[in-house]
């Protein structure tokens, strides 16, 4: 669970995917509408970034 909020937390702004396990993390939260996907064109490496609701909810979740 540390792993996942520290993914979540590289991808608050915005970040290019590096990893399968950050892919992994970050399909899990999707399907709840945390985060979004876009991909860099000139690149051509996929991103993502959390969405306004992810950004909202990712201190309530680890606040214990």
């Amino acid at each position: 669970m540390n792993s996942e909020r520290k993914i979540l937390e590289k991808f608050k702004k915005g970040a290019v995917i590096e990893t399968d396990e950050e892919m992994r993390v970050l399909e899990k939260w999707a399907l709840g509408g945390l985060v979004k996907f876009g991909a860099d064109l000139i690149g051509m490496k996929a991103e993502a970034s959390l969405t306004q609701r992810g950004k909202w909810l990712l201190p309530v979740l680890w606040a214990r």
